[in-house]
């Protein structure tokens, strides 16, 4: 395998787990009192905006 095709399947796998922290931190902040929601949805956020920095 090429440089090129490790590096891609990284980045993948490393999109695949901050999908995964954000669907654990969604459950997690559906089930939460009020103000731990808003904590949650913080979290949330950033996660995505580091998924969009990789998928660019």
């Amino acid at each position: 395998m090429n440089t090129k095709d490790e590096f891609v399947r990284r980045i993948h796998s490393e999109l695949d787990q901050v999908k995964n922290e954000i669907d654990a931190l969604a459950a997690k902040a559906d089930q939460a009192e009020e103000k731990v929601q808003a904590e949650f949805r913080q979290q949330i956020e950033a996660l995505h905006s580091k998924s969009m920095y990789f998928a660019s």
